[in-house]
């Protein structure tokens, strides 16, 4: 923005603003909402908001209360364990081996000899005689042993004791109880509104709701009539002036500007043409649409896509159209910025999106059912191949 316009702007707002000190001291009905219509460039609205709080004070309500008393008393019983010791007797045995030995018959065979009229024959012949055999079997030699053991045993112990019941009484209570409510701080706002439209037309006579919340800054609300523009509003300047304790006046210089529906269109109707790598850049072309007239953003991603091996990627960045190397409906993207050095003669790929930017038109959108028409959808195109 130019420096004559900078100051033909605060002229008008200075203006405006005599004319809001005038309107407060008129003695006219202000209310804390209005529906503005856009019939001029420069509005005065003056809205006015109170913010209380709630008085309380505290009584005495009838309630009812309870206290402890003795009437006669009350048998009350108990457990309590009694230790019973005695002494009781058992085996005690230790494992030992004992030697058992027997006799049995060993037999071994020997040779003999038996004759007759043919002559002598060897023989073997079974030869058996006793012996004693003996092995070790386990056993266990065992005596009697005594031990003292203990154990709990529950007896029941009963007592008289004082029978302590609740009785109610009658009694009061105090209570918080609402009776009023106090001023805390009424704000008077005067608002100087300015209306720029981005394709330089004038007023159309849409309608807007201005409201002032007790606290907070003003709010614009589309109405109905609102549908060939989207409208964003900013504060562009805000002063507080104390009247007293409780009561403030507050100047405000509100921008509100109107971008209209086409030009979003645009955008979503365009197309991506002719993809052109470089080494030290990227170019493509947007037929019939010049980047740095609308409001978009762009994707850029270059990916390094060797045959062997993996992906690379190094950009993938959203960029806004402002901010582009526009010439015509060509667009130039250089790597420079983004730290990418010249690229060698290598396959890659780039891809490229163009969408709307919403976040152009500032915080403060009014009428945002309008962008629930627009086709949001990205317009797309690639390139796969070596650099030029």
């Amino acid at each position: 923005m130019s420096i004559s316009i900078q100051f033909r702007r605060r002229a008008l707002f200075s203006v405006f603003a005599m004319i809001a000190g005038i309107t407060q001291g008129s003695g006219a009905l202000a209310q804390s909402e209005q529906i503005v219509t856009i019939d001029a460039q420069l509005k005065t609205v003056q809205l006015v908001n109170s913010q209380f709080e709630p008085v309380f004070e505290t009584r005495q309500e009838p309630d009812t209360c309870y206290r402890d008393e003795v009437q006669g008393t009350k048998q009350e019983c108990r457990t309590v364990w009694d230790q019973r010791c005695y002494t009781e007797t058992f085996p005690s045995c230790t494992s030992i081996t004992r030697r058992e030995c027997s006799t049995q018959n060993q037999c071994t065979t020997v040779p003999d000899q038996v004759c007759n009229s043919n002559g002598c024959t060897t023989v073997p012949r079974r030869v058996c005689q006793p012996a004693t055999v003996c092995r070790n079997v386990p056993d266990q030699v065992c005596h009697t042993q005594t031990r003292n053991r203990c154990v709990n045993e529950p007896r029941t112990v009963c007592n008289q004791v004082p029978n302590v019941v609740r009785v109610p009484y009658a009694c009061t209570r105090p209570v918080q109880v609402q009776v009023g409510q106090r001023l805390v701080m009424k704000t008077v706002a005067n608002l100087n509104l300015a209306f720029r439209y981005a394709d330089g037309t004038g007023p159309n006579r849409d309608q807007f709701k201005i409201a002032l919340p007790p606290q907070g800054e003003p709010l614009l609300n589309s109405e109905s009539t609102a549908d060939r523009y989207i409208y964003s509003s900013r504060i562009l300047r805000k002063s507080v002036r104390a009247v007293s304790g409780d009561e403030q006046i507050v100047d405000y210089d509100i921008e509100v500007i109107g971008t209209p529906i086409s030009i979003f269109g645009n955008v979503s109707a365009g197309r991506i043409d002719g993809i052109r790598l470089f080494s030290d850049r990227v170019e493509f072309v947007t037929p019939g649409l010049n980047l740095q007239s609308v409001p978009a953003k762009v994707r850029i991603e270059l990916v390094r896509n060797p045959r062997i091996g993996g992906d690379t990627t190094l950009i993938d960045r959203e960029i806004a159209s402002r901010t582009l190397v526009v010439r015509g409906d060509t667009v130039v993207v250089p790597f420079q910025p983004y730290g990418v050095e010249p690229l060698k003669d290598r396959r890659f790929i780039v891809r490229v999106g163009i969408q709307i930017d919403e976040s152009t038109l500032g915080k403060s959108i009014i009428n945002g059912r309008v962008l629930s028409g627009l086709n949001r959808a990205p317009i797309t195109g690639e390139f796969k191949g070596n650099p030029e």
